[in-house]
């Protein structure tokens, strides 16, 4: 793949570049690992088929996949997800779509979400500007699975300004916004506009109704829909790609905190470290298949 032009490189200034963000992300995903649950990541897409989505609606593969979209819009489509992580959504994903690109900060999580999913799923990280340069106005719809529900209003505008980029002109996004239910007890909570939190990276963020449409019309989309699903405390919001209107085309990432920045074989071998320690022997059994499948 060729490099791009400096003038190639202005138009992908809304792509953050921050291996502060990409090391913090990384730790997080240690985290993730040390739980019970976490082996169902490392379970190659062979064994961990989607399940049935044609002809159904939003609400039913909301409850099957916790996306927001019919099975309409994903079957044989070019489908983009900002925040894969190590590829749950893609290695199902992948199986039903003619192509899926996966975008996350996580080197760690980006190795094995290549190595579970599908051939026809690529996945890169947010700064690789001339991996992601190739797919410009490509993909027909982007969807986020427990993502947007962790982003602030300076995230949400980095995201959705990336995936204005590499949306078609008619290029539909399906947001999960956090909707608190009063009912339930809440975890860590800030209003959108509040900076992030860098000892919480998984904390959530309120979007209003109005701060969603000040969203959209910034990074050029229209809002076709909004749903409120307190059960699951989520704001499903629907957004059409309007490619005709002038948009921002810089947007200046936030600074974080120094740290150490670990190399994706760094954070593998303390995974192997904390599997062991743990005694999780079929999640070490898994990933060390994964390495040397390669």
């Amino acid at each position: 793949m060729q490099n791009i032009s400096n003038k190639e490189k202005s138009k992908l200034s809304c792509f953050p570049i921050s291996k502060n963000d990409r090391s913090m992300w990384d730790w997080e995903w240690l985290k993730y690992f040390m739980k019970a649950s976490s082996d169902v990541y490392l379970v190659k897409y062979t064994d961990f088929p989607i399940p049935d989505i044609r002809n159904k609606t939003r609400a039913e593969v909301w409850k099957a996949l916790r996306i927001w979209s019919d099975g309409s819009n994903l079957i044989g489509r070019r489908v983009l997800e900002i925040g894969c992580g190590t590829g749950y959504l893609g290695k199902q994903l992948g199986q039903i779509a003619e192509f899926y690109l996966g975008i996350d900060h996580s080197a760690l999580a980006i190795y094995i979400a290549q190595q579970v999913s599908p051939s026809n799923c690529v996945y890169a990280l947010m700064e690789d500007e001339n991996k992601l340069s190739f797919y410009e106005s490509s993909m027909d719809i982007l969807v986020g699975r427990e993502f947007f529900i962790h982003q602030n209003w300076d995230n949400a505008l980095v995201v959705l300004k990336s995936a204005h980029y590499l949306l078609k002109d008619t290029g539909t996004t399906c947001l999960d916004f956090y909707l608190s239910n009063p009912k339930v007890p809440q975890g860590l909570l800030h209003s959108a506009k509040n900076p992030l939190d860098p000892a919480h990276p998984s904390c959530a963020f309120i979007f209003s109704y109005e701060e969603v449409y000040e969203l959209a019309k910034i990074c050029c989309f229209q809002v076709v829909d909004i749903t409120d699903d307190l059960e699951s405390q989520r704001r499903l919001v629907t957004l059409k790609s309007q490619k005709s209107q002038n948009c921002i085309t810089e947007i200046k990432t936030r600074s974080s905190r120094s740290q150490w920045r670990a190399t994706p074989w760094t954070m593998l071998f303390l995974l192997i470290i904390l599997l062991v320690l743990r005694r999780r022997i079929t999640g070490l059994k898994r990933l060390i298949n994964l390495i040397s499948t390669k």
